[in-house]
């Protein structure tokens, strides 16, 4: 048996889609599987994992609970495999040790997504108090982790060192799912319209961004910010301006139908392993502009990525005049990640 304790599924954010995916893959792998998830009624959380910080830890705790009635009711059988989507999981110590005590073993695996491996993440202030010792014992605990890049299991292991294996699958993605879910205009079709997809925090650096659209204040370019609610540039001190909108509380399909009608995605983040907006954007042949940084090194060809602030500036004004779409083989690479993962699971299982 496989038990799936995903994040929280929310339309807004890639979550929903996790949950289908891997989902869809076990069905067609004939796995057998049970999905844990808060019962119903108590399904509500408003910005999921920790852009509610609340909500996700009563998330993660519900389905804590019902793990533990599972190994309570004699339902837990030797070399079940629990699957977590997301490994910062406070709580996560339960099940070894409930099988330790049990005389049950189990397996352990799950996604990563970042932490206190990476200076830039905004759980640092956290990792100062102890947490990352908490983070470093829930990879131990793992029996593999799944992670988005390269970059992502590099820093991993500077960070905490040998912490087991550690396989870089390309976090949970279906591209030909998300290809179909809105027809495509052409490129040179398109309005000169440039979205920041990323929220509104310091860690993906939207500042970039802003100054970005001053300085092409009197093209009449379109630039676009889509945000959380809990992640404007107010919530950063930044007035309202008229070089730039903001999109907030878009639905994952609102948010694909306007993507879909852009010409470049400009990101400037300090903090990506993966980048779900990069390969949406790529999917929908929005020309990605970002930084010669991160996990975007790996994944896009150098004549898409800058080093600095003039480079940035030269290469949204080239691709909005001209744009040149990635090839699609950048997001094609990731296409059905989660049935590696299985996979590799399957490959583990005494």
């Amino acid at each position: 048996m496989l038990y799936f304790l995903p994040i929280e599924p929310l339309e807004s954010r890639y979550t929903a889609q996790m949950l289908k995916w891997v989902v869809r893959e076990l069905d067609e792998g004939e796995w057998d599987y049970q999905v844990i998830m808060p019962d119903e009624e108590e399904h509500s959380i408003a910005q999921g994992q920790f852009l509610d910080i609340y909500g996700t830890i009563s998330w993660k705790a519900r389905q804590i609970d019902k793990v533990s009635r599972l190994f309570n009711e004699g339902k837990v059988r030797p070399w079940d495999v629990f699957l977590i989507g997301d490994l910062w999981f406070p709580g996560i110590e339960a099940i070894p040790y409930m099988a330790t005590l049990s005389g049950i073993p189990v397996t352990i695996w799950g996604w990563h997504y970042a932490g206190c491996a990476d200076p830039n993440d905004f759980v640092q202030p956290c990792c100062n108090l102890g947490l990352y010792e908490a983070e470093k014992s829930w990879l131990k605990l793992a029996d593999g982790v799944f992670v988005g890049s390269l970059y992502h299991k590099n820093i991993m292991y500077e960070a905490f060192g040998d912490t087991g294996l550690v396989f870089a699958t390309g976090l949970v993605w279906d591209y030909e799912d998300v290809r179909l879910s809105v027809p495509l205009t052409p490129v040179d079709e398109r309005p000169k319209r440039i979205i920041f997809p990323h929220r509104c925090a310091p860690e993906k650096n939207p500042e970039a961004f802003y100054r970005a659209a001053e300085f092409f204040a009197d093209k009449g370019w379109d630039f676009i910010i889509t945000s959380s609610r809990k992640g404007t540039p107010k919530d950063l001190g930044f007035k309202t301006s008229k070089y730039w909108r903001v999109l907030t509380g878009l639905s994952k399909q609102e948010y694909y139908d306007i993507l879909s009608t852009c010409r470049v995605f400009f990101s400037s983040a300090y903090q990506e392993t993966f980048g779900y907006a990069l390969h949406e954007a790529v999917t929908f042949n929005v020309t990605p502009v970002c930084p010669k940084r991160l996990s975007y090194q790996e994944v896009l060809p150098s004549p898409y990525l800058y080093e600095n602030d003039i480079g940035c500036i030269r290469k949204v004004e080239h691709y909005v005049e001209k744009p040149f779409p990635a090839p699609l083989s950048v997001t094609k690479n990731y296409h059905r990640s989660a049935k590696t993962a299985l996979d590799i699971i399957k490959g583990y299982i005494p």
